[in-house]
């Protein structure tokens, strides 16, 4: 059963979930609260809900969709790519299985933070309020995985490494850090200026031929650019 949840909070990072299982969704709504900073603004069985939810404005759009990564995967990733077209501007955030090729899959259908299905509320809020600030997410066992995937396929041909510069690469070595740091963040780090940062991310996007950076992640290390 679909449930809209109220108007949203303007204070408060907005959540819609999307689960099969309505004790999950509850569990959801229990840890994504005022008190922690979220709000739940939707909580339904599948991601077209929300669309529709949205489009019709029956519900505010979301800052940021929480969805079970669920078997079969192949209806979840064509969700994924219909909600890309209609909300490209508000990311997707996955709770699943971490087996290597799940992973993959889910960082090609362009989401921005991939966690475990055990994954505890501390890290839950920090996944969710990273992707929300326009970072990504992954734990350390989701970049394991996805390292010893992209490196263990040697039947996939590498293609030629691109020639990074100083900066580029220490962009790059912050962008592919577990706790996904903003540009913002980055550019504290770097003791330079955010607009710097954002030239340097938009020239790795050109050098690795994505347009988004949870596949500039997965690009980098495929490419043995990061280990």
């Amino acid at each position: 059963m679909t449930v809209p949840m109220p108007g949203a909070n303007p204070s408060l990072i907005t959540i819609a979930v999307v689960h099969a299982d309505e004790l999950v969704r509850a569990g959801a709504r229990n840890l994504l609260n005022p008190e922690t900073g979220f709000e739940v603004v939707f909580a339904g069985t599948r991601l077209d809900e929300v669309a529709l939810g949205v489009a019709t404005k029956q519900v505010p759009v979301p800052q940021v969709v929480l969805v079970h990564w669920a078997m079969p995967l192949t209806p979840v990733e064509e969700a994924l790519h219909r909600w890309r077209k209609q909300q490209p501007t508000v990311p997707v955030v996955v709770v699943g299985e971490l087996g290597v090729r799940n992973v993959q899959r889910a960082v090609e259908a362009g989401v921005y933070g991939v966690l475990p299905c055990n994954v505890c509320g501390q890290e839950l809020h920090l996944a969710l309020r990273t992707v929300a600030q326009g970072g990504i997410h992954g734990n350390e066992a989701m970049r394991h995985q996805l390292r010893r995937g992209l490196r263990g396929a040697g039947k996939r041909a590498v293609g030629e490494v691109p020639a990074l510069t100083a900066r580029q690469a220490e962009v790059l070595h912050w962008m592919c850090q577990s706790k996904g740091y903003t540009c913002k963040e980055i550019a504290e780090k770097m003791n330079c200026r955010e607009r710097t940062v954002q030239t340097h991310r938009t020239a790795l996007f050109k050098k690795l031929n994505v347009t988004k950076e949870t596949a500039a992640v997965a690009e980098a290390y495929r490419r043995g650019l990061v280990s």
